[in-house]
């Protein structure tokens, strides 16, 4: 059953399927829908079961005979298009995240806990009409806010748009004479980036949906900051560090460390790399001398695989710190309660 605005408890699940659609909502296209699907199948079906049994469809089936069965409910509006875009919105949301950490004053957070003082804040940016609602988007060609869900102790504001960039293709360079020609092909993709907000005890999170390779993600955070700036003041959150996370984690045996990379005082760099993910990088005693004999260093990437922990996680989860940066990589497809516990573990040692 979908959780409801009223029902969303600082711990509780967020469920995009729950809000009513935005007045005057338009129907994707054929060819939209056809790649929602696509976008859609790309997850692992365990993400995908209880969608598709709520939609009466077996999730043991092949994702050729799942598109078919889905493409089919759609058009016949057995299943809503604007549910099945909702969905995507949901998974989108949480896995394959890059995330900035903030911890809000209680006095902003209260602003938004009221419903008062909330709606008030909405319907000046011209914003009120999202207030709980959806507004499914496929491609935008700019960011677009597609839900604000809000209650007296949790604020999620979700934005999609149109990512574009060139990929490389060296094998088709071409050298004419002295002219050398060098392939690129445009790639489109689409991309969700959410704010989270516990009106409770403060924490925030921004999350960007993993960029194309290369990308600045301190330009994107900047870019999304400014837009959250009018409705919830950002400016007067605190960031969270990291830098006294990494070597905590390292120290609690919460992760298995695939790779640490040090700076020392006098900025020379060195990296640890285990031979697989499946080893931890310090399993080797002359590697772990080596690593004492630096001296005091300066943490500059932790890539760690989270261990399961018993009614929390079932699965190892690639997680990267980046204290310079204050980012939080958590890569593959996840879930909203795999995400929270790994951020709030992070959080923990981030104290």
């Amino acid at each position: 059953m979908a959780t409801t605005p009223e029902h969303m408890g600082s711990k509780a699940t967020v469920f995009q399927l729950g809000l009513p659609l935005v007045d005057n909502y338009e129907l994707p296209s054929p060819e939209e829908a056809e790649m929602v699907l696509d976008y859609l199948l790309a997850y692992p079906s365990r993400l995908l079961k209880e969608f598709l049994r709520a939609n009466g469809i077996s999730p043991f089936l092949t994702k050729a005979v799942l598109r078919e069965q889905l493409l089919e409910g759609a058009k016949s509006q057995d299943i809503h298009p604007a549910d099945i875009i909702g969905q995507l919105d949901e998974l989108e949301g949480w896995g394959d995240q890059h995330i900035f950490l903030y911890c809000s004053t209680m006095e902003a957070a209260k602003i938004w806990a009221t419903e008062v003082r909330r709606n008030g804040i909405l319907k000046e940016n011209g914003l009120d009409h999202l207030l709980n609602r959806r507004n499914p988007c496929i491609l935008p060609h700019e960011p677009v806010i597609s839900s604000i869900r809000a209650s007296t102790d949790r604020l999620r504001i979700q934005w999609v748009e149109r990512r574009v960039w060139d990929e490389r293709l060296p094998q088709l360079d071409n050298v004419d004479g002295a002219i050398t020609f060098r392939a690129y092909q445009e790639r489109v993709r689409r991309g969700v980036t959410t704010f989270d907000w516990d009106l409770v005890t403060g924490h925030a999170a921004l999350m960007i949906e993993r960029l194309p390779h290369g990308t600045n993600y301190q330009e994107v955070r900047d870019r999304f900051e400014h837009e959250l700036e009018p409705l919830v003041g950002i400016s007067t959150f605190r960031r969270i560090r990291l830098s006294n996370a990494t070597g905590r984690i390292e120290e609690s045996g919460e992760a298995r460390r695939r790779q640490y990379k040090h700076e020392t005082e006098r900025g020379f760099v060195a990296s640890f790399t285990s031979p697989s993910p499946l080893q931890d990088a310090f399993e080797d005693p002359n590697v772990e001398q080596a690593r004492k004999a630096l001296g005091k260093t300066v943490s500059l990437l932790g890539n760690l695989y989270w261990n399961p922990a018993s009614g929390k996680l079932d699965r190892h989860i690639h997680v990267k710190l980046y204290p310079k940066e204050l980012r939080i990589g958590i890569f593959g497809a996840c879930t909203e309660l795999e995400v929270r516990h790994l951020l709030s573990r992070i959080r923990f040692y981030c104290r």
